[in-house]
Formats: structure tokens, sequence, C-alpha cells
């Protein structure tokens, strides 16, 4: 117990001695050093540029560096400095250098904001290569634990040169390897950093790359994965993939699951989309199927229209006006831009009449509208859709409707068959018999101003082996009338066939069910007048191609119906009437002997410019 009490008190005795001697030592260091700072920072204010020089090793040091405009002399003084212990887990020496460069750069992050003075530069320096080349290469390139120090790293010192130094020329060496307090105190090193640094112009260490530094890095380096693809296109891809699909819907899904996937692929694990698909993913595969067919059916309308150049006058598109709109589809200009439809019912989708997405397109619709039939279908499809002869694509679509056949089935045909024996076997006068009425037909029962007109009908029995006919007037088509015509026939004849005649039963409408009838049928005619009619107006029958607006000042020849060409007028255009669009359809004409409105079409411009 008394050798450790006195063992006790003499390493108690000693710590507080070397305590003593490292304040003595940093005090009068420090003290000096912030006199020093505080002379740079008054006496030379106008004319000193100062730059941060910081030092990495398993402590850091930094260096403010002042260089005076006025005087030769440059002034280095350390500013401050930081150390930290190693991890506990086991690191490799480049990955405890590295730890050691973010530990300088969160230094330098910290201390910069507290600086009263402006640096215009500021440059690091460190002994380890690995860590150098590390620092100026992709972090992506290296394992986790390398890779988020340098991005890191990178982050804090955007704007900070590192550069290689020596083990000997680096002060921070000077806290990893330990020094006396006593030796501290005159170490120019630590306090001035080293001699070049002080220097106007200093040499920046640069290292050059070997085969030992490349081995050295690729330890830390992540796994490379070559993947090689070869694409090959197949011109009938197209046909056999979109004929794997029996549905508009089950298409775009896949479609849309696709973009999904390519997508996806550039995205990191953790951004990736794997729910139900969404609305705006199902639009965005609707429109990458109809760019697919444009591209594939008007191929040259698309380098026209996607060129800005207009489409040539025999081109079977230019009644429709077409346009490329800002997803790159091929759109119909049409005449409706003032109408109150909607947007895409004036500028509907362009699509071919022979195509398998046509069908299916055209098939969705049909079974959306619970088998509507080809006029209404067109319709349906023209709010969105502007298809080619869309008239024989939804006539073919809805003959091959299995549902729609059942509803409306045609007969099946074949050869007229042979008579029956009845009709070519000879028998007695109307054995077989055939029925029939005609009619009604006004009879007089007598001659004479008194007498009235009377409705009557003709009963018609025709023998089916000798095409005999006999011919009895019946009074009405009631039963008891058909009777007493045949017990006639039968008393004339003989024995016949019968056939009890079904009476027509009018319907006797209310004044108010007619006035609801009407009503009905009103709106019924505007709704399918809105729906049907209006959109067979987006075609310009004529007057088809943009021409140059007639200008004041031009001449034209003003058409008379009543008058040949060379007796038509000449006239001076001045004034015009633009409409809505910009274009001059109505000009006013001043003549000879009077001012005219007239429009365009009644006009010809003379070839000739004043």
């Amino acid at each position: 117990m008394e050798s450790s009490s006195k063992l006790g008190r003499r390493a108690t005795k000693f710590s507080s001695k070397t305590m003593e001697n490292i304040s003595r030592a940093t005090a009068s260091t420090y003290k000096n050093q912030d006199s020093t700072l505080y002379s740079h920072s008054t006496g030379y204010r106008c004319t000193s540029t100062r730059i941060l020089r910081l030092f990495r090793e398993g402590l850091l040091c930094s260096y403010i560096h002042s260089f005076q405009g006025c005087y030769p002399n440059v002034i280095s003084r350390l500013l401050t400095s930081k150390t930290r212990v190693s991890p506990v887990k086991t690191q490799s020496l480049p990955r405890l250098e590295l730890c050691s460069a973010l530990l300088l750069a969160n230094l330098l992050h910290a201390t910069l904001p507290t600086l009263t003075v402006p640096i215009s530069e500021t440059f690091a320096w460190s002994d380890s290569k690995i860590t150098l080349a590390w620092l100026k290469s992709e972090p992506r390139r290296w394992q986790p634990f390398v890779a988020n120090r340098v991005a890191q790293i990178q982050e804090l010192t955007p704007n900070v040169h590192w550069n290689f130094v020596s083990g000997l020329e680096n002060p921070a060496d000077c806290g990893t390897r330990g020094i006396p307090p006593t030796k501290l105190e005159n170490c120019d090193l630590w306090f001035n950093g080293p001699d070049w640094l002080r220097n106007s112009t200093f040499p920046i260490g640069r290292f050059e790359d070997n085969p030992q530094l490349q081995e050295d890095m690729s330890t830390e380096a992540k796994g490379i994965s070559k993947l090689i693809m070869l694409t090959v296109v197949d011109a009938t891809f197209k046909v056999e993939f979109f004929q794997k699909f029996s549905s508009w819907n089950k298409l775009k899904r896949v479609v849309a699951y696709c973009l999904r996937f390519v997508k996806n692929c550039s995205l990191a694990a953790c951004k990736r989309r794997k729910s139900f698909l969404t609305t705006t993913e199902l639009s965005e595969a609707e429109k990458a199927i109809v760019k697919f067919i444009q591209h594939d059916h008007f191929s040259m309308e698309v380098s026209y229209l996607s060129a800005g150049k207009q489409l040539p006058s025999s081109n079977k598109l230019i009644p429709l006006t077409p346009f490329y709109d800002d997803f790159g589809i091929i759109r119909v200009g049409g005449r409706l831009k003032n109408s109150i439809l909607p947007e895409s019912q004036k500028h509907p989708i362009l699509l071919p009449k022979t195509d398998p997405v046509v069908n299916l397109i055209i098939t969705d619709y049909h079974l959306k509208l619970l088998h509507a039939g080809p006029q209404l279908l067109q319709s349906a499809l023209r709010e969105k859709f502007w298809i080619l002869s869309a008239r024989d694509a939804v006539r073919r679509v809805v003959r091959r409707c299995i549902p729609c056949f059942r509803n409306r089935p045609r007969f099946a045909e074949q050869i007229m068959g042979d008579l029956p024996e009845f009709r070519v076997c000879p028998s007695s006068v109307f054995q077989r018999t055939g029925l029939d009425f005609a009619g009604p037909f006004l009879i007089r029962s007598s001659k004479g101003r008194g007498s009235r007109n009377t409705k009557c009908y003709i009963c018609v029995f025709v023998c089916l082996a000798t095409k005999a006919v006999h011919f009895e007037i019946v009074s009405d088509l009631t039963s008891r009338a058909f009777i007493a015509c045949l017990k006639r026939f039968v008393a004339r004849r003989g024995k016949a066939l019968t056939a009890i005649p079904q009476p027509t039963v009018p319907d006797d409408l209310r004044h108010c069910d007619r006035w609801r009838l009407l009503t009905r049928m009103t709106q019924h005619f505007w709704k399918r007048w809105s729906s049907e009619y209006l959109t067979l107006l987006q075609s310009r029958s004529k007057w088809r191609i943009f021409q140059k607006n007639l200008d004041i000042g031009d001449l034209v020849l003003i058409k008379h119906d009543n008058s040949p060409p060379l007796q038509w007028k000449l006239g001076k255009v001045t004034e015009t009437f633009p409409g809505k669009d910009g274009k001059v359809r109505v000009v006013k004409v001043k003549t000879q002997t009077s001012e005219l409105v007239r429009p365009i079409a009644k006009l010809c411009p003379l070839p000739i410019n004043i």
C-alpha cells in the first residue's frame, strides 16, 4: 500500500509538471500567433491576399498564408488543428488516411465561416497518394466505405486544391508521431509550416500514376459486370406482337409495364415504382403506341411535319390539315377551332384504316357502347381518333362481332330446291289451294246520285297444281266475313285450305303523349347533330392550302356572273378584313365609280406588284 501511494504521488507530480510545461509552451506560442494575426488584419488590410493551407495526417493543421502586396515577405501562421483517435474496428492504412481527409474537410467547413478575413484560395496537402487518387475520381467506382467518404469530402471541399506532400515536410506528422512539449515550443514546422510555404510561389506536389498505385486502389473498387446485348429488329415483329392481344386495354397495360421497366432501370432501387399502374402511365403507353403506328403508316408525313414543312398538295391527308402536337403525335387540324367541342374532339388523333391496333381500338369502343351500330360507333370514335375510311373499318369490325351477329343473324342461302309433288303431279282443281287478300277497293252497291262508296277486299284462291284463280268479294277483314267467303268458295269449288288473317290495331296517341314524344325527338335530334353530323365537317372539300393574303394596293378583277371575263371591272384593294386566324377572306375594293366589299373568291389578283 505504501509503495502504491508513493507511485501515485509521483505520477500526479509528473503529470502536473508536464501540463505546466505544455501550457507554458503553447500559451506563449498562441499569444504570439494571435498578435501576429491581428497585425496582419490591421496593418495590411487593403494590400494583403490571404490563402488558407491545410495539412492532413491523423492530426490536422490549418495555416493562414498572408502575402503582403506592399512587401516581399510572406507570413504563415498556425490557425487551428484537430486530432482524432483511430476507430476501434481495425481498418487498412488507406482507409485511415481517407478518414483523416474527411476530418480535414469537416474542420475546413466549420472554420471558414468564422474567419473575418477574406480567403482567396484554399489548398490542402496529403502524404497519401491513394487518398488523393480517390478524391480525384468518381465515388461510384469504389466500395461503400470509400465511396461515401469521397462523396462527402468532394461535397464539403468543392473549391479546394488537393496536392501531395512528403511525410518529412508534413507538419501534421508532429502531432500523430508525438513530440515533447519542450521541443514543440521551438518547432518551426508546427507553428509556421514547411519553409516553401512562406515563399511567394511554392511548388505544388504532384504524384505520377504507377502500377503499384493502381493495384492498391483496386482493392476498394467495385466489381464491374459487362453486359453485351445484341438487338435484332424483325420486320414482322410489330404485326406478331400486336396480334397477340385481343383487347386494347390489355395492350396498353403491357406497354405501360414495359415503359415502367425502362424507367426503373435508370433509377435507384428505392425510387423504383412497383405499385399498380396509374392513369398517367396508361396515357403515356397510349401515346407511345399511337406514335409507333403513325411512324409505320405515315413515315413521309411524319418527316415533313416534324421538320415544320407543309405536305404536298397531292397528299391524301391535305384535306385534314394535319399538324404535329407537343408529344410528337399527328392530329387533325380541321376547321372546328372555334367550336364548343372539347380539344380532343376538335383535333383528333390521326390513325390508318388497316392496322391490328386500330381494330382493337374500334372493338374496345364497340364493347363500351354496348355493341353500338356503325353510325354511333363512328361518332364516338371521332371524339378522340380520326380513322381514315372510318366507315369501312367500323363496319368490318361490327360484322365480325359475335354478339351483334346473334342479335341480327343472316340466314344461310343455298341453291333453290325442287318443287313439291303436289305442284308437279296432276290433281283435281283446288285440291291444294293457296289463299291471299287484296285491297282495299271502293265499290258502289247501285248507280245513281244517292249511292255511296263502300270499302271491300278481294279474297284470292289459287290452285297450287293448275294455277287456277278464284276471286271472292269480302266486305271487311273480320273472321265472320272470311268464313262467309270461305263457305261460298267451298260451295262452288270444293274443299280448300284455310288461314286466319290478323287485323292491324291502330294506336291513338293523346295530345300530352304526343307533346312528350315531339320534345324527346327534338332533343334526340340535336344530340345526334352534335355527335354525328358536326364531326363530318372536319374535312376541307376545297381551299386546302394556305395562300398569301391580299394586301392594300393589290389590283384585282371583280367577277361578274352575267358578264364575260373581258368585261369584268378592274379594282384596287383599299382595306382588308382579316379573320380570327389572321387570314384575309373579305376586302374592300375601289373601282372607277364606287367602292365594293367582296369576298376574295369573287376577286382575281393580277400578277403584278405596285
